[in-house]
């Protein structure tokens, strides 16, 4: 008898209760039952496995799994000295699922965007062309330049990390926001402090994001563990700390950053509730 992916991915997502208070469990079968389906024995075939929405569903809730245990390990007094690496993990790990969820269309590289036929990627070139014609540019160097900025509209990280948070529930959204503080205290400090806003804090989420995964940042501003360095504020453990970072190319500044315990927490129900109104969405729009 043979078996297929989504039986196979749609049973641990039951059994772990990866979704459990986002979708009914229903509303999750019918969505699996109008899914594409490949055999397992055609599973070694990578790009049609990764390429199906069931797959792409268990691998971010499977991400979160596993943040979930790095989590745990994190916060167990023995581990303290881990704390502050599984923190900068924990926190790009989630970034990812970001990326993810907020991509309008499956992610595909610069280069094999520009030789690809699919019809969608071709809409998207004529789109560049077009702009590229209106305004006159002859330059090969400024036609690379307008070819990569459509790429990079549709398939940016920047582009899929604001439009994840633009799906955002606004009361959840600002339940996550509210969970950490950043102050900017100007450097030299010549001028007054400031609270960053909501989009300033957004920009230093992907800031953040951005040194770990290319300068190898080595301080976590999201502490997954509190097992030091805590006091109560509002009925919320907060972790406290002072920073400094580049405001511009000439200029630094210091920020001080308060985090509660209820960062992650919202994070997670963030990415869930994304992640199951995008089931429901394509179920009613019977797109998967």
């Amino acid at each position: 008898m043979r078996q297929f992916l989504k039986s196979e991915y749609y049973t641990r997502i039951i059994r772990n209760r990866y979704l459990e208070g986002y979708i009914s469990n229903d509303d999750l079968s019918k969505a699996f039952d109008n899914m594409d389906d490949i055999d397992l024995t055609q599973a070694y075939n990578t790009e049609k496995r990764e390429s199906t929405f069931q797959y792409q569903i268990y691998s971010i809730l499977s991400r979160l799994d596993f943040i979930d245990r790095l989590y745990k390990i994190a916060n167990k007094p023995e581990n303290v000295i881990l704390s502050d690496p599984l923190s900068r993990l924990i926190t790009h790990l989630l970034m990812t699922c970001c990326d993810k969820l907020g991509q309008t269309s499956e992610f595909i590289h610069f280069n094999n965007w520009l030789v690809s036929k699919k019809e969608i990627h071709l809409k998207q070139k004529i789109e560049a062309i077009d702009r590229i014609s209106k305004l006159n540019i002859t330059d090969p160097v400024d036609i690379s330049k307008e070819m990569y900025k459509t790429h990079i509209k549709y398939y940016g990280t920047k582009n899929s990390f604001d439009n994840f948070f633009n799906k955002c529930p606004p009361d959840l959204l600002n339940s996550f926001l509210s969970s950490f503080n950043i102050i900017k205290f100007p450097f030299p400090l010549s001028e007054n402090c400031y609270n960053y806003s909501n989009e300033e804090k957004l920009k230093f989420l992907f800031d953040n994001r951005n040194s770990y995964t290319h300068n190898v940042f080595t301080r976590s501003f999201f502490p997954a563990s509190f097992n030091s360095n805590k006091y109560s504020e509002s009925g919320q453990i907060m972790y406290s700390f002072d920073q400094m970072i580049r405001s511009s190319e000439s200029r630094c500044c210091l920020v001080n950053i308060e985090v509660s315990n209820l960062f992650y927490p919202y994070f997670i129900k963030c990415i869930k509730t994304i992640l199951a109104e995008d089931i429901r969405n394509k179920l009613l729009l019977n797109t998967i």
